[in-house]
């Protein structure tokens, strides 16, 4: 398997504080028979400064503002190599990734090879955001139902067979709907948990209930095209994870109608009680990283429960996108 050429792609957009510390990492991958592809989708900072102390080593591609899904088809397109590799430009890959991936593929019915991707943390909410992975990964066999598109190697031909990845945005749910068509054609997915990227800590709490509002935006997508049994039986995003902001939704529903009869109080504790057990495997994760600190089993709980808010929102923007695309082809088009 070691004489088929890997093509290691990265899309990026204002990249200029992370690009680099990437590229270096990539360019340390330990598999000899690989090429490094990266697509600018039209950056406006030191981006292209950057990239181009690179250029005798990795070939550049413009984007044309089409979002990952698109720069991460534009640089398939220009390949020549048979496998296809992706990651993201905040990330750092380990030496073997690709070594450890590879072997998986003498089976010709594997698609994709897809492993872990370890979150650095330096406060609470980066230990939250890497419990939250960690405890997701544990759910996954080795027959993967999905992949994490920061750390998978794709087969071409079949990534090609299914279309290439869905372009409706220009971040979030494309790596999930992918996963989900490969294995919709009849292909393996194989999840490696030796084959690891390290991603730049996310410290920012505006930032974490933005990106997990804008991924319940495109999840709600992904989901509304595939059968409620294979929604529910994702091996990333397992039913209490699903579930969780239809919890809180009743809880705040709960409290309402305290106002109206002191049941609703009790009811409203228990269901409390029910969320904060949902996230103990989280929180345990966390303390692990955070030596025990009891703040940091407070700060856990509250901030999930506030994740919980933020995807309640984007999932009912994404409802709401929905009716109004199936609205948009049931109205009649006129003649003139």
């Amino acid at each position: 398997m070691e004489n088929r050429r890997v093509a290691l792609v990265v899309a990026t957009y204002n990249g200029e504080k992370v690009i680099g510390k990437c590229l270096r990492s990539l360019l340390k991958t330990d598999y000899e028979n690989k090429e490094i592809v990266v697509v600018d989708d039209g950056s406006t900072d030191r981006t292209p400064e950057i990239l181009n102390e690179f250029r005798n080593r990795i070939t550049v591609l413009q984007g044309n503002r089409s979002g990952v899904a698109g720069c991460r088809n534009l640089a398939a397109r220009h390949s020549g190599a048979e496998f296809v590799a992706t990651t993201d430009d905040d990330c750092e890959a380990r030496p073997d990734w690709i070594t450890k991936a590879i072997g998986s593929f003498g089976d010709e019915r594997v698609a994709a090879v897809t492993g872990e991707k370890i979150y650095k943390t330096t406060n609470l909410v980066s230990a939250v955001r890497s419990a939250e992975y960690r405890v997701r990964y544990r759910n996954r066999t080795r027959e993967a139902r999905s992949v994490e598109c920061p750390v998978s190697v794709f087969r071409k031909s079949c990534q090609e067979a299914v279309g290439g990845f869905s372009v409706w945005t220009l971040v979030g749910g494309e790596d999930t709907d992918i996963g989900y068509k490969l294995k919709e054609a009849g292909y393996r997915i194989v999840f490696e948990p030796e084959m690891i990227v390290y991603h730049d800590p996310e410290e920012s709490f505006r930032l974490y209930l933005k990106r997990n509002f804008r991924n319940a935006v495109s999840y709600v997508r992904v989901f509304s095209n595939r059968s409620r049994q294979q929604s529910l039986h994702d091996d990333f995003f397992p039913w209490y994870v699903l579930c969780q902001p239809f919890f809180t939704l009743i809880f705040f529903l709960l409290l309402v109608g305290c106002v109206f009869h002191g049941a609703f109080l009790i009811a409203a504790g228990g269901l409390f009680i029910v969320i904060n057990c949902t996230f103990l495997n989280v929180t345990g994760q966390v303390l692990k990283t955070r030596r025990g600190v009891p703040a940091s089993a407070i700060g856990s709980q509250a901030l999930l429960l506030l994740r919980n808010i933020a995807w309640l929102g984007g999932m009912l923007v994404g409802l709401k996108n929905l009716l109004l695309k199936k609205s948009a082809r049931r109205a009649p088009v006129s003649e003139f």
